[in-house]
């Protein structure tokens, strides 16, 4: 079976998953990058692959059975939209990439949708999956679309209720919680990279220093 991948973003546990393969006989090789990766989780857990990937990513993969995946990251940092014509689907990383396909205006709920919630909406950050032009729908946050040639099928593959909220009995319990999980971010985040830059202003100056507590 022949896979196509292609990725708007980054996977921040690679690691974790290309392991996941290796013990399931399927390795993954690191020239194949983050698409080849979630390609090859989805073409072996199918509708279960999605909630194992995390980062900020907008995600393709094509097998050639005639099956076309679409997948967006848990909080929507990478939209992705989609205008589906007879058996064809198409899709692009901006509404502008789908406007080739043929002459389009905005559609009466983009515009609504823009006056209310402006630059969000017009960024893709908006729940649900309104898009400004006519015709064109996108890919809500946490969600998958899958198109085998006939049907379209949307599912949400995550939610903030999913996750277990836990209690703190004091701030210091809270504040040791949330310093682990700041810096297993940034170890997920600079994990592959040889090189860093920043330029520091307010906050970013933690981000730097944990950082280089990481690849150092």
């Amino acid at each position: 079976r022949t896979l196509l991948a292609a990725i708007d973003g980054a996977l921040h546990n690679r690691q974790e998953l290309a392991a996941t393969l290796e013990r399931r006989g399927w390795p993954w090789r690191p020239d194949e990058g983050d698409a080849g990766l979630a390609a090859r989780l989805l073409a072996r857990d199918g509708w279960a692959a999605p909630g194992q990937l995390e980062g900020g990513f907008a995600l393709a993969v094509w097998e050639s059975t005639g099956t076309l995946w679409l997948v967006r990251d848990k909080l929507g940092l990478k939209p992705v939209y989609w205008l589906r014509e007879g058996d064809r689907l198409a899709f692009a990383s901006e509404q502008k990439g789908l406007l080739a396909l043929g002459k389009r205006g905005p559609g009466l709920e983009g515009i609504c949708e823009l006056f209310l919630h402006g630059s969000a909406f017009a960024a893709g950050q908006m729940l649900g999956d309104r898009a400004f032009f006519d015709g064109l729908r996108q890919v809500p946050q946490g969600n998958v679309l899958r198109f085998d040639g006939d049907a379209v099928t949307v599912r949400r593959y995550w939610t903030l209720a999913d996750e277990t909220l836990t209690p703190f009995a004091s701030r210091d319990e809270a504040n040791a919680a949330y310093e682990d999980a700041f810096s297993q971010a940034v170890r997920r985040m600079v994990d592959g990279v040889d090189g860093l830059g920043s330029m520091l202003s307010g906050g970013v100056s933690r981000i730097c220093s944990r950082s280089e507590e990481h690849t150092s």
